[in-house]
């Protein structure tokens, strides 16, 4: 962003990476009217993702940012899936797992994710700000 802005390009970006650790400070000022898109946003959750803040905050110490919701969704869904899947002699089948991913809702304040059984892509939400 700072070397299309210093070469006098008007451009906007639209990013994943935008809010990672370090970017927005690093981008300063310059970051004012560019995009970021994740399946989760705190501020967009409401209660829930205040709340959902808070209790993550509790573990690591700090708030949760760039990818770290989506990957605590991702691992909720996981576990959901692993409940449907018994283990079968002492190990877990994979193929198993694989379909009952596929029967899986994750449901937040922001919508639905779920994975599409013809080609195990996840549905989902997405935020842009």
């Amino acid at each position: 962003m700072k070397a299309t802005q210093a070469a006098g390009l008007k451009v906007r970006f639209a990013t994943v990476f935008l809010d990672q650790v370090g970017n927005l400070a690093n981008a300063g000022e310059v970051a004012l009217g560019h995009y970021i898109a994740h399946p989760y946003n705190i501020e967009a959750a409401g209660d829930e993702g205040a709340k959902f803040a808070e209790d993550y905050k509790a573990k690591p110490g700090h708030y949760p940012s760039y990818t770290e919701p989506q990957t605590v969704i991702g691992v909720r869904f996981l576990g959901e899936a692993l409940k449907q899947v018994p283990p079968q002699d002492g190990k877990l089948s994979v193929p198993a797992l694989a379909k009952a991913l596929e029967k899986v809702t994750y449901t937040s304040s922001l919508g639905t994710y779920t994975m599409r059984a013809e080609d195990h892509q996840v549905q989902l939400p997405m935020v842009v700000r």
